[in-house]
């Protein structure tokens, strides 16, 4: 029983991780496309360096690639995120 459950979740687990690396990896790949919120405005806030999502209602743009990972990437700790310029480093941290 236990080990059934075991595969059970381990299928679960890792399709969820492929598209996490590559929902990441396509944003840290594509960084000169986004932009960070401190390039739109001048308030030194805690949330100045992580990349800025646009604000939109309908949830076909919310579960598109380019919403979901920026707010992905925004939702890793910071420790992760200062490896983002070296992308082997990022990968393993992940």
């Amino acid at each position: 029983m236990l080990i059934q459950r075991l595969v059970e979740e381990t299928c679960y687990i890792i399709p969820s991780m492929f598209k996490y690396t590559c929902f990441i990896m396509f944003v840290i790949n594509n960084l000169e496309n986004f932009q960070t919120n401190s390039t739109l405005h001048c308030i030194n806030t805690r949330h100045k360096n992580q990349l800025h999502r646009l604000t939109v209602n309908m949830s076909c743009i919310q579960k598109g690639v380019t919403y979901s990972s920026i707010k992905l990437l925004n939702s890793l700790p910071s420790n992760i995120l200062k490896l983002q310029n070296t992308i082997s480093d990022f990968k393993v941290a992940l």
